[in-house]
């Protein structure tokens, strides 16, 4: 335990200083921008005198990301797998794998090696959404327009903003937009322990994210596919359809996140040491 608590460590502090961590944040926080931009200057207005004043709020916006507002999102689920997803890939192929396991165990090298991963990806896409919203601040746009009536769209589907806890929910939608990142991070780490191929993990969580999708449309008739075989639904939607439900969305995508993460870790250790055995 003590090996593991310092590898994961000392990986931990390298990931937050390396250029790999910093490009992911940017790049994540330009695809959402790519994604929100076009709408928020549709309703932009300017005064006579030339003041800037804007009809969307930083949380539609952000609510916007979390759905999928274009075509570009589906790229983000290559910025969830390509900087931490591939490690294994990349440390097999540079023949460093099996001087690291080595120097410790399988196990501890699989356990810190997953720990690493997910936290790094988790802690890029939440600092990611907190670069957003600070260019979306920096150009003078609020992060929730005042509530209209009862029947506002984010004072109807979510609780916690019609009562005023909008600092709780944003650390809620940050946390949230993290789950599916973690997942298909680990999803990925596990793959790389049976494909040897950088480009193949990278196109797997698309694939398999389209191939669950898909096959939820053929099994289930539409709208009632259950929420644990729709990966749309479980991963990219905090209301659920439902007002005032975004807390138990969470805790059931976090609960999914984490039963998921458990079972990719444990095939990924189980099957680590032989492949490296072998190299």
């Amino acid at each position: 335990m003590k090996k593991f608590f310092r590898i994961t460590t000392k990986e931990m502090r390298y990931g937050f200083g390396s250029p790999k961590f910093w490009g992911t944040v940017v790049t994540l926080a330009v695809l959402m921008l790519i994604d929100t931009l076009p709408l928020l200057y549709a309703g932009r207005t300017v005064d006579a005198a030339g003041n800037a004043s804007f009809r969307t709020d930083i949380l539609t916006l952000s609510l916007m990301t979390a759905t999928g507002a274009g075509y570009i999102f589906y790229l983000r689920f290559c910025m969830y797998v390509i900087p931490y997803g591939c490690t294994f890939a990349e440390e097999f192929g540079q023949s460093a794998a099996k001087y690291r396991i080595t120097r410790s165990s399988g196990r501890v090298y699989g356990a810190a090696k997953f720990a690493t991963g997910i936290l790094l990806t988790a802690a890029a896409i939440f600092a990611a959404e907190i670069l957003f919203t600070l260019i979306l601040k920096a150009q003078g746009v609020t992060y929730l327009l005042p509530q209209e009536s009862e029947y506002d769209a984010n004072y109807y589907l979510y609780k916690l903003v019609g009562e005023g806890h909008v600092g709780l929910f944003f650390l809620l939608l940050c946390f949230y937009k993290c789950l599916p990142g973690m997942f298909f991070a680990a999803m990925t780490m596990m793959l790389s322990a049976f494909i040897r191929n950088k480009f193949i993990l990278v196109a797997m969580p698309v694939t398999l994210f389209f191939g669950v999708t898909s096959f939820c449309a053929i099994l289930f008739p539409y709208g009632e596919e259950p929420f644990w075989a729709s990966w749309h639904l479980l991963f990219f939607d905090m209301s659920t359809g439902t007002a005032g439900t975004e807390a138990a969305a969470v805790a059931r995508t976090a609960i999914y996140t984490g039963v998921g993460i458990l079972l990719f870790c444990v095939i990924f250790i189980r099957k680590v040491r032989r492949v490296v055995e072998n190299e």
